[in-house]
């Protein structure tokens, strides 16, 4: 009989380990490709680093519609602004479609790129905090499941527990 409780151990044990294999390739593949992600933000130069004031032509932004999915919602805004760069006036439309309402603004922050003041936006375009973000989860997960693969290779009876946690989860 206690021949049986030990196989059925180091069966769940066997199971285990391989789950935590599985589970360290799609930890690994995820954080590097976080770590990329991230990094490829990072070293984003950004370009829009001037800005100027811009004021409706029609002295206050006409007003926005709404969208609202899985609880967000979003505003469709079509407006046109006017702006002076360096002296020159410019007249630019924009159609923006985010989560701030324009709608009866009389001034609105615009953010240009320097060299090319045709470059123009309602925001800018400085990617570094996310880069961080995605750089610092990238190497979480990777330190997650590398650690987690190095217990249940270690530690024989947290493999079987995360084996019999793994079989348990297929019969739910």
């Amino acid at each position: 009989m206690a021949d049986v409780g030990q196989e059925i151990y180091s069966g769940a044990a066997s199971f285990g380990k391989l789950r935590a294999t599985i589970g360290v390739i799609i930890g690994t593949l995820l954080g590097v490709g976080l770590i990329i992600g991230g990094i490829i933000l990072l070293v984003h130069k950004t370009k829009r680093t001037k800005t100027v004031n811009g004021f409706p032509t029609d002295n206050k932004i006409p007003p926005c519609t709404s969208n609202s999915k899985n609880n967000n919602i979003t505003y469709q805004c079509k407006f046109s602004l006017s702006y002076t760069i360096n002296g020159t006036e410019h007249t630019k439309p924009f159609t923006t479609n985010e989560s701030k309402d324009y709608s009866g603004q009389t001034q609105i922050k615009l953010y240009y790129n320097p060299e090319n003041v045709s470059d123009i936006s309602v925001t800018q375009d400085n990617y570094a905090p996310i880069g961080g973000v995605l750089l610092g989860s990238g190497f979480f997960i990777l330190i997650i499941a590398w650690v987690g693969w190095w217990l249940v290779n270690k530690y024989k009876f947290i493999a079987a527990a995360s084996g019999t946690s793994g079989a348990i989860q297929m019969f739910k």
